[in-house]
């Protein structure tokens, strides 16, 4: 197991093509996780050892490779996404539960996301989406502009979060 660090959520990842779901999970959660299919095993283990992130592979080629280079790695080798938010979480401590207000990072591109009036974005929505919620953020990278709220998503993810936490006898993640 990793050693626990004060404030999990300053974990970063770097996750391989067979994790993109893994990947866009940990971004729901906070987690800066970068994913790129297109990345080859040395953008992998480039990127992990330069800005120090936690590399999610089951490539054993890569593997090696990594730990030749010091990288530190992680397999998480489950069927389900929930049996691998388990597994890494046994790993590293990461929290299983959403973030309170809204998702600090965008799942399609990682970046950063923030409050956007509904009226900025009014003509982007769709009608039944327009009619139904009030609170709207967008993500705040300039190519991407993904737009999110809570819609009934968010308690389905709550939901799966919950079920891991008691999956791992945890009340409440701290």
């Amino acid at each position: 197991m990793l050693a626990r660090k004060k404030n999990k959520r300053n974990m970063k990842f770097i996750v391989d093509r067979m994790y993109y779901r893994l990947a866009k999970w940990l971004r729901i959660l906070g987690y800066d996780t970068l994913f790129d299919q297109d990345f080859t095993d040395e953008d992998y283990l480039l990127r992990a050892a330069k800005e120090k992130r936690i590399l999610i592979t089951r490539d054993e080629n890569l593997k090696q490779k990594a730990k030749k280079a010091g990288i530190l790695t992680i397999t998480v080798d489950a069927p389900t996404i929930e049996e691998r938010l388990i597994l890494l979480h046994q790993f590293t401590g990461i929290k299983l539960h959403l973030p309170t207000r809204s998702l600090p990072r965008c799942t399609v591109c990682n970046a950063p996301i923030k409050v956007v009036s509904k009226r900025k974005i009014t003509d982007q929505l769709k009608p039944q989406t327009r009619a139904t919620y009030t609170k709207f953020w967008q993500c705040k990278n300039p190519n991407c502009r993904q737009i999110y709220w809570k819609g009934p998503h968010w308690k389905e993810m709550a939901q799966m979060l919950e079920f891991c936490r008691k999956s791992l006898n945890i009340e409440k993640d701290t």
